[in-house]
């Protein structure tokens, strides 16, 4: 070993290369800067308005265990559907709150970003909604989203906010799954928080959290809600138990949407996929006027396309799903519903759009199934 410590500063630096950190090349005619700053640091003379840190500052170098090192940018690459002036700022509030610094957008390419990422690499991959890229390698949301004509494993239908169970049932007016995400990255929720949704709608939180790690708690006062809810979520538990029904009704002669027997089954989790393939199909002869027999076939399919592709999704990147809790409630009293006081980390919700949309009929076919079951049971 060297008594100068030449060895040791090559193995230090080795270490800084094998992470990543770049090598800080030190030019000609700022070599006596260098030098000088280097006898100020070894005399423990008073560095701070020295030429050490003019140096460092016109360098954006940053201190690493005794060492000086060019502070690393990463790039990240915005999602393609990202539009709107208020995307862009969740975008940037998003990978503040994931641990991003700095925002440096490409004047050249609006999609292209420079930030520091702080270590937080992982969570970035992870867990955001609006990166697509970080340093070139695709998030998990990118991969979730991307459409089957383009590659996409985990997204059957043409458009990014249907990827996985999202586009199941018409529902009108929920809001973007993808908003959802960075939401929930923004309010700081992580696995194991727990989330209140009390306008459950089409399930959207409850299945962005539930990706997410994070557990939901959510109520409506709509019975489709609930159910619409509890089958986006709770199919993926059941999934070879619903495929062998599905492939069971298939082979009926006849498949009738207005037959409410077909969705009798001993595991809930069954019955419900199947009576929201029920209420779809109403949806589509009610709204499209298509051929009810048709497309129950097709709905049954295709939901159990997406019911697999969400657990190949949790398998594919290692997700432990949150849990969710669906129930008939009222917004105004949450402790009827079992939600007590200071019992969640944060609320995430889209309220209802009051005299915009007449949910009711909009969903009229399928809340008179809904609720005379409701009443039969009573």
């Amino acid at each position: 070993m060297d008594g100068n410590g030449r060895i040791g500063q090559l193995l230090m630096n080795l270490m800084l290369t094998a992470a990543g950190y770049p090598w800080t090349i030190v030019l000609v005619e700022r070599r006596d800067a260098y030098m000088t700053a280097l006898e100020e640091a070894d005399d423990d003379r008073e560095v701070t308005r020295g030429s050490w840190l003019r140096l460092a500052a016109e360098k954006r170098f940053v201190l690493f265990c005794g060492l000086w090192y060019r502070a690393r940018m990463s790039i990240l690459i915005l999602q393609r559907n990202l539009q709107f002036l208020y995307e862009e700022q969740l975008a940037r509030i998003e990978a503040r709150a994931l641990g991003c610094e700095r925002w440096d957008r490409d004047e050249d390419n609006p999609w292209r970003v420079g930030v520091q990422v702080n270590g937080a690499a992982h969570d970035v991959l992870r867990r955001a909604a609006y990166v697509g890229k970080l340093d070139d390698e695709p998030t998990v949301y990118e991969q979730l989203i991307r459409p089957k004509y383009q590659g996409g494993a985990f997204n059957r239908t043409r458009s990014v906010n249907q990827y996985l169970t999202h586009w199941i049932y018409p529902y009108r007016g929920k809001y973007h799954p993808q908003m959802v995400r960075a939401l929930l990255n923004i309010v700081g929720a992580k696995p194991g928080s727990r989330i209140l949704d009390p306008y459950l709608g089409s399930g959207t939180t409850a299945l962005e959290a539930s990706l997410l790690g994070i557990d939901c708690v959510g109520v409506d006062i709509s019975p489709l809600c609930v159910l619409l809810t509890r089958v986006k979520t709770r199919s993926v538990e059941a999934v070879a138990e619903i495929r062998d029904r599905v492939h069971a009704l298939l082979e009926l002669d006849t498949l009738d949407p207005s037959d409410a027997s077909i969705a009798s089954d001993g595991n809930a989790i069954v019955a419900d996929f199947v009576e929201i393939a029920r209420m779809t199909t109403l949806s589509d002869v009610s709204r499209r006027n298509r051929d009810g027999r048709t497309w129950l076939r097709r709905n049954l399919l295709a939901m159990l396309e997406s019911v697999e592709a969400h657990a190949r999704a949790l398998s594919t990147f290692e997700i432990d799903p949150g849990h969710v809790s669906a129930d008939l409630g009222d917004a105004r009293d949450l402790g009827a519903a079992g939600i007590e006081q200071a019992t969640v980390d944060a609320v995430v919700t889209s309220p209802p759009y009051s005299i915009a949309l007449d949910y009711v009929k909009n969903d009229e076919h399928a809340l008179e199934e809904v609720l005379s079951k409701v009443v039969d049971r009573a």
